[in-house]
């Protein structure tokens, strides 16, 4: 197999494994990882040398940030949306690839893992976390919505917890991704190359009680707080029902809420909702890049990264700054086929 800069490709015995190598950036994906990343799979799908492929990451704070929004934003800024196109598409093609994958599949998260990272990790047969891991889904405050499928994933969590962690970029612990079912597996940090020399040797996910660690979560003590309030009809009426409250979790959620691109925010919660009924990932991945597709021409993709991550500001200058301000007509339009064609799925010729 090959090795990239930023991706290395290898096989040991029956196992294949993809670790992201871009330590400085948090391992965010670039559209070239993704590529390369989709070939070793089709390239170990049909081949029986390979029975299992592990995720990880080099040495570092992340597994992965998600995808490397810079280039799409100084396209964007140039009036080319192609790229931006481009990459949504073939990591969604690669979030499907992962997600139907015919071999075992494993994700080992020993650090941050976001949006485009959340797709290659949550999408594996055996999900494995330690207590370094810290998942969110922060799209909402740079005018995306939750993508890569997480519409669907984070309907099946909980109680209303997939409406809580869409609407406010909430971070979580691994031991709460437990608790949630983000992950599967919550292990010792100290004893992960153990865990992978096993997995290698073995060529199979070996028993992980001795890998385990007894997990203390936190969500739960919320559970009751997040069902009364995003189990409410709209934004507003969750809203104005979090700034009533008189806890700290109350008006700290009130204020994470106010970071999210209002457009954002209505688009998320009709995703989320709508796939705890189709409970599809094909329908969620499609519905998810209808929005993503515009966001950067139509919606508050620029100006919600500019505030951000390039200047870091932290005050987006919102097209339209509250909900009532969003066009009806401009919602439906951001719901429909996406600009060149919707996504669809590629098999690659054997």
């Amino acid at each position: 197999m090959t090795a990239s800069e930023n991706v290395s490709i290898t096989q040991t015995g029956q196992v294949g494994r993809i670790t992201l190598n871009r330590p400085k950036a948090l391992n965010a994906l670039t559209l070239g990882m993704v590529q390369t990343i989709c070939a070793a799979l089709e390239d170990w799908k049909t081949d029986d040398s390979a029975s299992l492929v592990i995720f990880d990451a080099a040495e570092g704070r992340a597994f992965c940030a998600g995808g490397d929004i810079g280039e799409m934003y100084r396209t964007g800024r140039e009036g080319n949306y192609a790229y931006g196109h481009e990459f949504w598409r073939t990591e969604y093609q690669l979030n499907h690839l992962i997600a139907t994958y015919p071999k075992p599949t494993v994700s080992i998260v020993d650090g941050i893992v976001m949006g485009g990272g959340v797709g290659i990790a949550a999408h594996c047969t055996d999900r494995i976390m330690t207590e370094n891991a810290l998942f969110a889904m922060p799209e909402c405050s740079i005018g995306l919505v939750p993508d890569i499928g997480a519409s669907v994933l984070l309907a099946r969590t909980p109680g209303r917890c997939g409406e809580y962690l869409a609407l406010t970029g909430t971070r979580l612990s691994g031991s709460d991704c437990l608790y949630a079912g983000l992950c599967d597996h919550y292990v010792k940090s100290s004893t992960l190359a153990q865990l992978e020399s096993q997995i290698i040797s073995e060529g199979r996910v070996p028993d992980l009680a001795g890998f385990s660690q007894t997990p203390e979560f936190t969500m739960d003590k919320h559970q009751a707080q997040i069902d009364e309030a995003f189990g409410l009809e709209t934004i507003p009426q969750i809203c104005a029902h979090l700034e009533r409250g008189t806890s700290d979790w109350a008006q700290e959620t009130a204020k994470k809420m106010k970071a999210g691109a209002p457009m954002s925010l209505l688009m998320t919660l009709s995703l989320v909702r709508a796939a705890r009924s189709h409970r599809s990932l094909m329908t969620a991945l499609r519905d998810e890049f209808r929005f993503v597709s515009r966001a950067a021409e139509m919606g508050e993709f620029l100006e919600g990264t500019r505030a951000a991550i390039i200047d870091k500001d932290r005050s987006p200058a919102w097209q339209y700054p509250t909900v009532d301000s969003v066009p009806e007509e401009l919602m439906q339009e951001m719901r429909s086929p996406a600009p060149g064609g919707d996504l669809e799925i590629y098999e690659r010729p054997v």
